[in-house]
C-alpha cells in the first residue's frame, strides 16, 4: 500500500496532464497559486481537505478519486480520455455542442445494434 500523500501527488499530475492542463491552468480553475499547485504535485506535505477538494474540482473529479491506487489503470486512462474530449467540447460555441450532442447519441445508437 502507497502512502496517501504520494498517491494524492501522483493522481494530481496524472489528472492534470492527461486533461491537457497546465500547472496555471489548473492552479486558476481551483482558485489557487501556480506555486501551490507545484508544491502539491512535488512536495511530501499535508494538504487540507479544503486545498484537495479545491483541487479536486478544478480537475472536475469527485476529492475521493485523488485517493485512488488504481486511477491510472488502463479503464481510467479512457475515461480521462473522455474527459479531456468533454472538455474540449465545452470549448465549443452552443450550436456546435449540440450537434455534438446529436452525434455522440447516434454514435452510442449504432453501437447498440452491433
Amino acid at each position: 500500500m502507497s502512502n496517501s500523500n504520494e498517491v494524492i501527488r501522483r493522481n494530481i499530475r496524472f489528472v492534470r496532464t492527461s486533461l491537457g492542463m497546465t500547472q496555471e491552468q489548473l492552479a486558476f480553475a481551483s482558485g489557487m497559486t501556480t506555486a501551490c499547485v507545484s508544491r502539491l504535485e512535488r512536495v511530501n506535505g499535508n494538504p487540507t481537505v479544503q486545498t484537495l477538494d479545491q483541487i479536486a474540482d478544478g480537475l472536475k473529479l469527485q476529492t475521493m478519486r485523488l485517493f485512488d491506487e488504481d486511477l491510472m489503470s488502463p479503464e481510467n486512462r479512457r475515461l480521462t480520455a473522455l474527459q479531456r474530449s468533454f472538455f474540449a467540447a465545452q470549448e465549443l460555441p452552443a450550436e456546435r455542442q449540440e450537434e455534438l450532442g446529436l452525434l455522440i447519441q447516434n454514435y452510442i445508437s449504432l453501437g447498440k445494434l452491433f
